[in-house]
């Protein structure tokens, strides 16, 4: 998949355990949902944040409607 020049040693293979923080930055890029989503994976973050922002002025709206208007 990589044209690296220099391997990897086996004993950092075996016992490789991956730091916190690249952890959450692939979960930040979307990148770990690459094997589940394809290369529709990208999509995830954008389509994630709409949906944040959808619900949250729905529910600001029902706020707005039960404290004000009625």
């Amino acid at each position: 998949r990589y044209n690296m020049k220099f391997s990897m040693p086996d004993e950092l293979l075996k016992n490789f355990h991956m730091p916190l923080w690249n952890y959450l930055f692939e979960i930040h890029n979307g990148r770990i949902f690459r094997d589940f989503a394809g290369n529709w994976y990208i999509l995830i973050i954008p389509l994630g944040s709409m949906l944040f922002l959808a619900i949250l002025i729905s529910g600001i709206y029902d706020w707005i409607y039960v404290k004000i208007l009625r």
